[in-house]
């Protein structure tokens, strides 16, 4: 394992090494995923790795970004079954592994101004979302982001799934998919909408300014109708349950309400 990420960081030390060793690179990122599924729970790598795919996705390559998906994918599933997040939550688990590498990270979250630390699922979610917009990778980052939501909700239903159920549902929101998605916010509402925008996801402005602003960056970046019909409505909804925190997406809903 280490003599793999020895190589990766060879090939990541600068943007035209990233572009001269673009195969190598999948192909690094290939290993890593059949690795790690062989790697002790106790590898000081078992968590750290996460980082890793995430920094992966951030990469503006499409074969990068499947490939990180599928190493995060792998990552999830192999820490959940060894019973990782079972005394602590999947954020705060994580979180605690950027200890030693926190610098780089820090930096990182710095130039693409998205903060972990501040909001963990609705970094996770910004991240996330060119995978939902390709079809080539929806389907795959739909199952990642699922995988986040599933895990947060087995330890508590509230904001911590916010991120994840927020950019999910523009995508999966259609009526084959509310049943699925609907239990794990604890409501039994069929409105999807009340849903969303209830005390139980959304207790405070913060909150509803990610919410608000996670949606219309979707929104901005969609020409699939059913995914704008159901923002709109999420929107109208959000602005009666919280008004206050609607002003935020002004600059950007604005252009896209008058093209």
């Amino acid at each position: 394992m280490e003599n793999v990420l020895s190589i990766l960081k060879s090939v990541c030390s600068n943007p035209k090494s990233l572009q001269d060793n673009n195969d190598l690179l999948v192909g690094i990122i290939a290993c890593l995923t059949r690795l790690y599924e062989f790697l002790p729970s106790t590898s000081r790598f078992s968590r750290s790795l996460f980082w890793v795919g995430m920094t992966l996705v951030q990469i503006c390559d499409p074969r990068i970004f499947t490939g990180g998906i599928a190493l995060l994918e792998v990552i999830l599933r192999v820490l959940n079954s060894s019973f990782s997040f079972k005394d602590v939550s999947l954020a705060n688990s994580l979180l605690d592994s950027r200890e030693g590498i926190e610098a780089p990270l820090a930096r990182l979250d710095s130039v693409t101004g998205i903060s972990f630390e501040s909001n963990f699922s609705f970094a996770v979610a910004c991240h996330m979302l060119k995978g939902l917009r390709y079809p080539s990778s929806k389907t795959a980052t739909a199952r990642l982001l699922t995988s986040f939501l599933n895990i947060t909700a087995k330890r508590t239903v509230g904001p911590d799934i916010l991120g994840y159920l927020a950019a999910l549902l523009p995508t999966e929101g259609m009526p084959s998919n509310l049943d699925q998605l609907l239990p794990i916010t604890g409501k039994e509402s069929k409105n999807i909408f009340q849903s969303l925008f209830s005390e139980l996801l959304v207790p405070d402005v913060d909150n509803g300014a990610l919410v608000f602003t996670l949606l219309s960056v979707i929104l901005q970046n969609t020409d699939r109708e059913h995914e704008q019909l159901f923002i709109y409505e999420a929107l109208k909804e959000g602005i009666l349950y919280m008004p206050t925190a609607f002003p935020v997406t002004y600059k950007t809903l604005i252009p896209k309400m008058t093209s």
